[in-house]
């Protein structure tokens, strides 16, 4: 299995982090950086270096009606297709209860994975929440060719050869304790896939990929 093990952060991380980590899923909560900017960064890591950008809530919309592209939100996704082809980056489109079951809403979300460019081996991720459970969107999203998050602790591996995890502190999980993480661990080995990229989100959400890289990798 190939390990692509990151923290969620809010910035391109430094040297310490990029010298310690194969992999960041970036999120961008305040203002888009702008082209140039994330240039010079792509250009001061290393190419190996994998980066996943998580759909900002500029791009989406309204909760009740996401994906809707309009004077709104089209800029925000225009900076979303070009910022994917500067880091070379994989992209992660949450959604919540406003994106229904619908063949509307279906319809809408595949037209929106289909605008967003192709890039190499880069991934396109969907995570899913609301009222898409596993069973629901799983087939979605094989039948729209892109990749469904999930969390190993809770829920089953989709059945593909690659897989993306995300894992957040929260609720009774309020930290990513060793033990959880031997649980992680052990749930995307048994589900045996080529490539599995694991996004962990928590107040140590750095110390904690590192723990989970170094009992990977038997350490």
């Amino acid at each position: 299995m190939q390990l692509y093990v990151g923290a969620t952060l809010e910035r391109p991380p430094g040297n310490k982090y990029v010298e310690a980590l194969p992999f960041a899923e970036l999120t961008f909560p305040g203002s888009l950086p702008k082209a140039k900017t994330l240039a010079r960064w792509r250009e001061s890591v290393p190419e190996s270096f994998r980066v996943a950008i998580v759909v900002p809530h500029a791009a989406i919309g309204p909760a009740r009606t996401p994906l809707r592209l309009g004077d709104d939100t089209l800029p925000a996704y225009e900076w979303l297709k070009e910022a994917m082809g500067i880091l070379q980056a994989d992209v992660v489109l949450p959604t919540g209860s406003g994106l229904s079951t619908s063949r509307k809403d279906r319809d809408r979300l595949e037209a929106y994975f289909d605008g967003l460019p192709d890039i190499d081996d880069r991934l396109k991720v969907w995570s899913p929440r609301g009222l898409w459970e596993v069973e629901l969107a799983y087939p979605a999203a094989a039948d729209m060719d892109v990749v469904c998050a999930f969390d190993p602790l809770t829920d089953p591996a989709p059945p593909s050869d690659v897989i993306y995890a995300r894992v957040a502190a929260v609720g009774a999980r309020r930290r990513l304790g060793e033990g959880i993480l031997y649980e992680l661990l052990e749930a995307l080995i048994d589900a045996e896939p080529e490539q599995a990229l694991v996004s962990l989100e928590s107040g140590r959400s750095f110390q904690e990929a590192v723990a989970l890289q170094a009992l990977a990798a038997g350490g």
